[in-house]
């Protein structure tokens, strides 16, 4: 080690404190010239009523040395004969080559500000759009879900079902800011023209007026009103629309009807009979919703129920061709016979009606693994990929033609395909169309050998 004190060390850090440890300050500094081969901090921690400055200190050392004298505001490169004042409240961090004051936080402080952080990061993670209020109404603060939904600077002017503006004594944020603790309903056109339903719930804020959270009730809204309007068609236009059909059937057994009444009575039985099977679905869905499906279950000859569904629809859609490859043996299955040939129907409608009616609609019947496989291929349009999570929900109308239902066939037909521990698949067809693949369990009596001739009934071949 050198003779020399300086030649010992890089950087001094030296400690003031008070008036008395500038006087000390002062003596280690006089004696020193500008030359010194050391860089010095002076880690200032006075703590007055008034928090000194670095730069009141420097300006006194500076007087008192030969060295240059600076005061640290954020970070300085250490050069040798300097001294450099880091504020009080400060932590200093030395490296190699530089000087860098850091405000110092409490621990406390640290905490506060992580637990602000964290509750910052709840706030606008929340699914729920929420509203805080002053006790004029005013705005204090929102979470990123209000502000898509309503608008950053929009104000919520909530309506009634019909549209009606609420008295503004009754808007939630009113109702917030004079500390009420309230839950509500409203509705509002969205920027699209839909009008959405709202349920609002408040709660008195403490020192702000209130908290509101909002939450999009339209979907939830929507399926009650649908639900209720099943149950009550369902219901009330079976005895109606029975009695209408019964009374066409009537007239049509009378003598005497020319060539266009009887025209125009074919043309009244035949949309009698559709709103009928409209009002059967509707009942189906109801008995659904309710848990109240009931499924007889005894041997179903699948390739002969199929057979006949084919035929039946041939019979309705002779413009379209409907190829059949079901082969001679029996495939059984353990379920209710009228429910399973209403399922094949309606798949094999849902083919003919949206499918190209100038190409063919393939029908295959197959066994794989202890399980039967129905087969319906369309060449129709298809059905969008965003469109198929809700193909088996009511209402579901998802048709990209000119054709269009209630969208509850694809429903009835796979709860009732779950009755029967079975899968109903949905999906593209590879070069256009769509593929429906209806999959049932077998019994122990399929696969022996032909099914034996039988007449088919009127009943049977009644749609």
């Amino acid at each position: 080690m050198s003779d020399d004190p300086a030649s010992a060390f890089r950087v001094a850090v030296v400690i003031g404190a008070s008036a008395g440890g500038i006087d000390a300050l002062s003596d280690l500094l006089a004696p020193l010239q500008a030359a010194f081969p050391a860089s010095i901090v002076v880690a200032h921690h006075e703590q007055p009523a008034e928090p000194a400055r670095a730069t009141d200190l420097a300006e006194i050392l500076s007087g008192r040395t030969a060295l240059r004298v600076t005061a640290v505001e954020q970070r300085e490169r250490l050069v040798p004969g300097t001294v450099y004042v880091v504020p009080s409240d400060h932590t200093i961090v030395i490296t190699e080559h530089a000087v860098e004051a850091r405000e110092t936080r409490e621990p406390q402080d640290d905490l506060e500000a992580t637990e602000r952080e964290g509750l910052a990061l709840i706030f606008d993670g929340m699914s729920e759009a929420v509203l805080v209020v002053d006790r004029d109404g005013g705005i204090v603060a929102s979470n990123r879900a209000y502000r898509a939904s309503f608008g950053p600077d929009r104000q919520l002017v909530p309506e009634d079902g019909s549209g009606r503006r609420l008295p503004e004594d009754e808007w939630p944020q009113a109702r917030a800011a004079r500390g009420e603790a309230f839950a509500m309903s409203f509705t509002r056109v969205d920027e699209d023209g839909d009008r959405r339903w709202y349920e609002a719930s408040g709660r008195p804020g403490g020192d702000w007026g209130g908290i509101i959270v909002i939450r999009d009730i339209t979907e939830r809204s929507l399926r009650h009103l649908q639900e209720r309007f099943i149950d009550t068609a369902s219901h009330e236009l079976q005895t109606p629309l029975a009695a209408l059909h019964n009374y066409l059937q009537l007239v049509e057994r009378a003598d005497g009807l020319d060539e266009a009444a009887q025209r125009y009575l074919a043309g009244a039985l035949e949309q009698s009979r559709y709103l009928g099977e409209l009002a059967a679905r509707l009942f189906d869905v109801s008995l659904i919703r309710h848990g109240r499906v009931v499924v007889q279950r005894t041997p179903v000859d699948l390739r002969e129920l199929l057979t006949l569904a084919v035929a039946n629809v041939r019979e309705l859609h002779p413009e379209v061709e409907l190829r059949l490859h079901a082969g001679s043996r029996r495939m059984v299955v353990a379920g209710d016979r009228l429910r399973l040939r209403q399922v094949l129907s309606n798949l094999l409608v849902n083919a003919v009606t949206h499918g190209a009616s100038s190409q063919a609609v393939d029908v295959s019947l197959r066994d794989r693994d202890g399980s039967a496989i129905v087969t319906v291929s369309d060449r129709g349009r298809g059905i969008a990929p965003e469109a198929l999570p809700r193909l088996f929900t009511p209402f579901a109308a998802v048709s990209t033609d000119a054709v269009s239902g209630l969208g509850l066939g694809l429903f009835v037909a796979h709860e009732i395909t779950l009755e029967h521990g079975g899968n109903l698949a949905v999906e593209p067809r590879e070069g256009g169309g769509t593929v429906a693949r209806l999959t049932l369990p077998l019994t122990g009596d399929a696969g022996r050998g032909p099914t034996p001739g039988r007449s088919r009934s009127r009943k049977e071949a009644a749609p």
